[in-house]
């Protein structure tokens, strides 16, 4: 058990990179399923979903507004709009909420993936 524990950190890299492609797999299958389920008018909210894999560890996944574009009058400055309405006369159309509950999913079905590749 010493000598593991010893031969850990060396491992380290691997594991992160192990880390990072179950992530890369599980973004793009959650950005496809988002964009199957986001409404399309002109296709502005639906081309600025993206996500992006931060420290190897982490990983950011959303439109524009979702991640830090805030301005008014910015093609997807109406993102929160079309997921949670403001108006009774409006219903939602969730199609970001519904992929992120099931992340946990993506990504533990990628990271089997991996593993059975191994």
């Amino acid at each position: 058990m010493a000598r593991l524990q010893s031969e850990l950190p060396s491992y380290a890299n691997e594991i992160n990179s192990i880390v990072e492609l179950a992530y890369k797999a599980a973004g793009t299958k959650m950005l496809e399923a988002i964009k199957q389920k986001v409404p399309v008018d002109t296709g502005d909210l639906r081309d600025s979903y993206t996500y992006k894999i931060d420290d190897q560890t982490k990983m950011t996944i959303g439109s524009n507004q979702f991640m830090g574009v805030y301005r008014r009058g910015h093609p997807t400055f109406y993102a929160p709009y079309v997921e949670f309405p403001t108006s009774r006369r409006r219903s939602a159309q969730p199609h970001f909420v519904p992929v992120w509950m099931q992340a946990e999913r993506f990504i533990a079905a990628e990271f089997k993936a991996l593993f059975r590749n191994l």
